[in-house]
């Protein structure tokens, strides 16, 4: 499931992948609920299996490896996944009660625990760099129809570190594509960082 950092953050790009191929499956095990081949418990530990990895696999990428994991990163970590598995105990019995309905609705809700490995990663990488020195974030958004709150978050700009809504926080919830932006000021010199999608690389230049 984890690609190779060498001890640096890896881009949201490898993390997509890594939820692309976790969405598969998971996909694929609801699938095999609706028709009979698996039983509901078997179908919430593999569920359970899979929130577990890509929580972790999404803080590890973000940290740049295993071995770089700290304590503030795997306090994170552990936060997300047991409110994920949460949310999933709540989908398991939504699904005995027959609340949640054994349709194509069944995926795509099963998808979105693969997409919540994009926000543990951000919020691994936000409280890096927030302890590293960087000041301010912005949001920026990727996906070609954005949200209403995306397009809101990100037309905010710079704002002080950890004052914008955390990757997920929107009514696109963990569909959202956006990730966030760095800058802190040396000397009248901004330099900024980021580890997200798209041609932004990190560099420095004049304050603007």
């Amino acid at each position: 499931m984890l690609e190779r950092s060498q001890g640096r953050p890896l881009p949201r790009s490898a993390l997509d992948r890594t939820i692309t191929r976790g969405a598969k499956d998971v996909s694929a095990q609801a699938n095999a609920l609706r028709s009979g081949d698996i039983a509901l418990s078997d179908w919430q530990l593999s569920m359970a299996d899979m929130v577990i990895m890509m929580q972790l696999a999404s803080g590890i990428m973000a940290a740049g490896g295993l071995d770089r994991l700290n304590d503030d990163d795997r306090e994170i970590i552990e936060d997300n996944r047991e409110t994920q598995l949460g949310y999933l105990l709540a989908f398991a019995l939504a699904i005995q009660s027959g609340e949640q309905k054994m349709d194509g609705r069944l995926a795509r809700r099963s998808m979105m625990y693969a997409f919540a490995g994009r926000g543990v990663y951000h919020d691994v990488e936000r409280e890096r760099v927030r302890v590293s020195g960087f000041t301010e974030e912005r949001r920026i958004r990727t996906a070609r129809d954005s949200c209403t709150d995306c397009v809101d978050f990100e037309n905010r700009g710079w704002q002080p570190i950890g004052s914008l809504p955390r990757i997920g926080e929107s009514i696109c919830l963990v569909n959202c594509l956006c990730f966030f932006e760095y800058r802190r000021i040396v000397d009248d010199v901004t330099v900024t960082a980021s580890v997200g999608p798209g041609p932004r690389p990190g560099g420095t230049g004049r304050r603007r």
